[in-house]
């Protein structure tokens, strides 16, 4: 029925598959009813509404009402927090989704706060080798660019390059596109010729990945 957490779970894969195609309003509209189907199954206090409602701050967030976003994702952070008893991934997710949402409204300093949160709790508890804490730590570099500060903007990015590269390997996406961003960031430093190389690099990988998949296709 269109009341059964089957038919919750369908709405909220098809709220998924509508954001993957930047169809934002059809996924704002299906996410928000299996949100409130979620919501008269299982409480406001369950785990399946927190995702609901992390799931929706990314939708809005998509769409550019990112205000919206972070009063979802602030609702979800507390609801993770009571059922975990902990700060732990989905709240830091959360926290990196508001860090997020503050850069893309120009609050930088909001977001850098935001993110120094959210990484320490991915490395707490998931190490320092998984690509979330990696992707934070690109997020971070990101944001103290933003703030002028693109030293620290590099050193961040190269430590998520180093993972990347040595836990997804040299042609992931990941690597590739955070060499693009070493790149900017070295020419903002001053040192152009290692923008070029860190350019040049991300290029070289990017044909070999693309070489690899038409040899795939034809194999």
């Amino acid at each position: 029925g269109v009341n059964s957490s089957i038919y919750a779970d369908c709405l909220n894969n098809l709220s998924g598959y509508y954001s993957e195609l930047f169809n934002y309003p059809k996924a704002i509209e299906l996410g928000e009813q299996s949100l409130e189907i979620r919501k008269q199954i299982y409480g406001e206090s369950s785990f399946e509404y927190g995702l609901s409602l992390s799931n929706l701050s990314l939708f809005y967030s998509g769409l550019g009402n990112h205000k919206k976003a972070i009063e979802f994702c602030t609702v979800a952070m507390r609801v993770f927090e009571g059922i975990f008893n902990k700060k732990e991934v989905n709240y830091a997710r959360c926290l990196a989704g508001i860090a997020e949402c503050y850069s893309r409204l120009s609050k930088y300093d909001l977001a850098l706060e935001g993110s120094v949160s959210a990484l320490a709790i991915f490395k707490q508890e998931l190490g320092e080798k998984h690509p979330l804490y990696a992707l934070n730590l690109r997020n971070l570099a990101s944001y103290y660019s933003c703030l002028g500060d693109n030293i620290k903007a590099l050193q961040f990015a190269y430590q998520a390059y180093n993972i990347f590269k040595q836990n997804l390997g040299k042609e992931h996406p990941y690597t590739i596109s955070t060499l693009y961003f070493l790149s900017k960031y070295s020419v903002l430093t001053g040192d152009e010729v290692k923008g070029v190389e860190f350019l040049l690099e991300g290029a070289h990988n990017s044909k070999e990945k693309l070489l690899s998949m038409f040899q795939g296709l034809t194999s």
